[in-house]
């Protein structure tokens, strides 16, 4: 029996956040924002953040963004102390779920050219 399809949000939920303190940015927030602006084609933290800026009603239909939208330097930061093998093990467990449940090839590719984006910059 086929297991029922996660979303993106769901294959994230084991990823602890870094800070040790509550913060405006929920993680889910900026996980959301991260990977559909990556998969979107932006290369960059700035990046990032100007297609989330075109994006918020639609990324507001999905999570509150109470606060708005991250600075670059948040969304820098918050990255670099993410735990790249549970980012990358989130990941792969989002991607194969998708895989399983979708006829286009393509998603696994592009979930995985996502993690490696977002995790080169992390010096």
């Amino acid at each position: 029996m086929a297991s029922a399809p996660i979303s993106l949000l769901e294959a994230f939920e084991e990823l602890r956040d870094p800070r040790a303190r509550e913060c405006a940015y929920q993680l889910e927030e900026l996980l959301l924002v991260a990977i559909c602006a990556v998969i979107s084609g932006a290369e960059s933290w700035t990046s990032v953040v100007e297609w989330s800026e075109m994006k918020l009603d639609w990324l507001r239909g999905h999570l509150p963004f109470a606060k708005g939208i991250a600075s670059h330097d948040t969304f820098r930061r918050v990255f670099s102390l993410l735990d790249a093998k549970q980012f990358e093990a989130c990941s792969c467990a989002g991607s194969a779920a998708c895989a399983h449940h979708s006829q286009d090839s393509t998603w696994p590719l592009m979930a995985n050219a996502c993690a490696v984006r977002m995790m080169v910059g992390r010096a």
